[in-house]
């Protein structure tokens, strides 16, 4: 690989339901970061995520602020989450080919690079009254981080090779609001929440033959802004609920530079060449600021009392997924056409049962099972080959990652009126949850 050679700038990281005015650039390490958009709350999990129309408890501060009326006394809720993921990236020895018409005719080898996160992930407080409620909460959207050392892998023609490359990527986005509910009538109740997210967020992409490691691309992020969230609950009858929810993303500045370098052999990047830039210091061209979008979200959900023991709930959840496409930044050395960028947005679909039985000692337990179908999400690329250089554009944009079924399953119990504990699993390809929350009733 010459010094002309366009360096593989990316990594390969799973988006989960998660997470730009800008994709921040078009980094791959942006395709396919795992955002967490359900609902909070192990019961939730354990029901497919199906909550919006449920929204009983304090999770509801976030997931659906109109369901707050439903709580009859001041509640405290705590979860924490552990997730352990599997990230495909491209990664050598091996080839990959590109047909002419953009297409992939073969996929390049990839590995699958395990990592994990476990935090306090939701926090809340909510004050309940007859005709209005409030709550405070804390949120994660995600929590990502991964590292891993890939080989080279040829491409179908000379300065198309995928590079070897030290790879490193954290990632959190915080979300911390102020909820509240209004009684409009007795079947109709309305809600809202003032939030704040936080990104925290620092990336790199570094040739490793450069023994400096000075060649690559980084990007970082620590910034915060507002957004909001609005909510809706109809009760037609005792055993019908339809909720509706809208939780918007905030737009929050980041920056991404790519910098030069140079390999024992003395190849640089023909950019750092021609505009003689030294070692370690960033193209312009290549370098900048950006926004950090994270995308909206809406919710619509359904659920029915089948009896005084078992309710079913399904949801329909919108992920406006596209707004990362927004203004997006070139950063790769490979000039590609922005348009032949895209990522589609998302329509989720959750289903949940929960069946209780009353205990001896005057407690309850709960057991719950659920799916949700994740549809793809990463960022592809099918732009015009025109150029004769943008095949690397199509062979790290394709993500073997496609659309996914999530199976969870939750167990719960209650001592007295005060104290709920839940536990909940959702297991899929790349990314497993457990989750176990608190309510605290006084």
């Amino acid at each position: 690989m010459t010094s002309r050679s366009p360096l593989r700038l990316g990594l390969l990281g799973v988006l989960w339901a998660g997470v730009t005015a800008a994709q921040v650039t078009n980094m791959d390490v942006n395709s396919d970061l795992p955002y967490t958009f359900l609902p909070p709350g192990a019961r939730s999990a354990g029901m497919g995520g199906a909550f919006t129309a449920l929204a009983d408890d304090a999770t509801a501060a976030y997931s659906n602020p109109a369901g707050l009326l439903q709580l009859s006394r001041p509640e405290v809720s705590v979860e924490v989450r552990h997730q352990t993921f599997e990230t495909p990236i491209a990664d050598g020895p091996g080839s990959y080919g590109v047909a002419p018409d953009g297409s992939l005719a073969s996929f390049p080898p990839y590995t699958d690079y395990a990592s994990d996160a476990t935090g306090l992930s939701f926090l809340s407080y909510t004050w309940p009254k007859p005709r209005w409620a409030v709550g405070l909460f804390r949120t994660e959207v995600t929590r990502f981080s991964i590292a891993a050392r890939t080989d080279q892998i040829d491409g179908p023609a000379a300065f198309r090779e995928i590079a070897p490359l030290d790879i490193r990527a954290d990632l959190t986005i915080e979300i911390w609001g102020a909820a509240f509910a209004w009684r409009a009538t007795p079947k109709l109740w309305l809600g809202g929440a003032l939030t704040l997210q936080q990104l925290d967020y620092e990336a790199q992409q570094l040739d490793r033959r450069d023994p400096d490691l000075d060649w690559g691309q980084r990007a970082s992020g620590d910034d915060a802004a507002p957004s909001g969230t609005l909510g809706l609950l109809v009760r037609p009858t005792d055993a019908l609920r339809v909720g509706f929810a809208w939780r918007g993303g905030a737009e929050l500045d980041a920056r991404y530079a790519f910098t030069c370098g140079t390999r024992p052999s003395g190849a640089r990047p023909s950019l750092c060449l021609r505009g003689g830039i030294p070692d370690g210091q960033p193209v312009p061209s290549l370098s900048g600021d950006t926004t950090f979008k994270v995308p909206d979200v809406w919710t619509l959900g359904v659920a029915f009392a089948l009896s005084e023991s078992l309710t079913a709930s399904v949801q329909y959840d919108q992920i406006e997924y596209s707004d990362l496409l927004d203004g997006m930044r070139n950063s790769l050395t490979v000039e590609t056409d922005p348009a032949g960028y895209s990522i589609d947005d998302a329509g989720d679909l959750h289903f949940g049962v929960e069946g209780l039985t009353d205990t001896r000692a005057g407690g309850t337990i709960a057991v719950r099972a659920g799916a949700w179908l994740e549809h793809q999400h990463s960022l592809r690329y099918r732009g015009s080959l025109a150029a004769g250089r943008e095949e690397l554009a199509v062979a790290l944009f394709s993500t073997p990652i496609g659309d996914e079924w999530h199976a969870t399953a939750g167990l719960g119990f209650t001592v007295g009126s005060r104290l709920q504990v839940d536990l909940a699993a959702d297991l899929s390809r790349y990314r497993d949850t457990y989750l176990v929350s608190t309510v605290v009733r006084f």
